[in-house]
This record gives structure tokens, C-alpha cells and sequence, in this order.
């Protein structure tokens, strides 16, 4: 089966305005998985991994503590997004080999980030060579 990679904004994940772009994402998503393709979305940790790195970085947690931190939002982030469509992974994976185990599954595919070091963009752009996949879109 072919496979679609998506790389959502951590932008999306303002969540003090309405949710119907998210809505509409997910709609989109489950379109794209009945029509055939295996799908992963990949969430960003927007502004709300930025913040909490800073608070974090002020009481001076290292480079490791951030970035773990920014992927923990990230993956947040996916799991609001499993809600969204009844055909979802409900396990959000955390490394390259879960992403593949768990598109066997025919479901979307959430994930955050899964290494240290490594922006979810980067993310994306891996899962997307590692699966092979036939679309990579960033959207920011």
C-alpha cells in the first residue's frame, strides 16, 4: 500500500482559537485513508514546546531535558489528533520501527518527534524515506 507523509504544525496546536482547521486536517486525513494509502501525521510542538523549553531552560535544564521536553508536546499533540478520527492508531510510536509496525494496522498514524536532537520536520522527512512513501507534504 502506498503511503502519505504529513508534517502538521505545531502552529495548529494554538488551542485558544476553534479547532475547526484541526477538523478539517483530520477530515482530510481520513479521506486520503480510504481512498487507499497507508497515512502518518506527524505534529509539531508549536509554540507550546517553545514555551515550556524556556521555562525549562531558566531553570537551567540542559540541551537533552529541552529537546525530550519539545517531543513530549509533540506527542501530546498526536494524541489530541487520535480523537479526532475514529480511524486511528490510538499508540503513538516513538521510534522508526513502531511507525512501520503500526501502519500495518491500515490506520493513520500519529506521531510527535522520536529522537532527541532532531526537529519534527527532520522526523517527518525520515519516516516519509524510511516508509518509502509516494507524498511528503510539510504544511505549515
Amino acid at each position: 500500500m502506498k503511503t502519505v507523509v504529513i508534517k502538521l504544525s505545531g502552529s495548529l496546536f494554538s488551542f485558544d482559537k476553534d479547532y475547526s482547521q484541526v477538523k478539517k486536517i483530520t477530515k482530510t486525513l481520513d479521506e486520503i485513508s480510504r481512498n487507499g494509502y497507508n497515512v502518518v501525521a506527524v505534529a509539531g510542538g508549536g509554540k507550546t514546546a517553545r514555551n515550556m523549553q524556556n521555562a525549562a531552560r531558566n531553570f537551567h535544564a540542559d540541551e537533552a531535558f529541552l529537546d525530550q521536553l519539545g517531543i513530549d508536546v509533540s506527542r501530546i499533540h498526536a494524541k489530541i489528533l487520535t480523537t479526532c478520527t475514529t480511524n486511528s492508531c490510538q499508540d503513538i510510536p516513538k521510534t522508526l520501527d513502531e511507525v512501520v509496525r503500526y501502519l500495518s494496522s491500515s490506520k493513520i498514524v500519529f506521531t510527535g518527534g522520536l529522537s532527541p536532537g532532531q526537529s519534527t520536520n527532520a522526523t517527518a522527512a525520515l519516516i516519509a524515506e524510511r516508509t518509502k512513501a509516494k507524498l511528503f507534504v510539510n504544511a505549515t
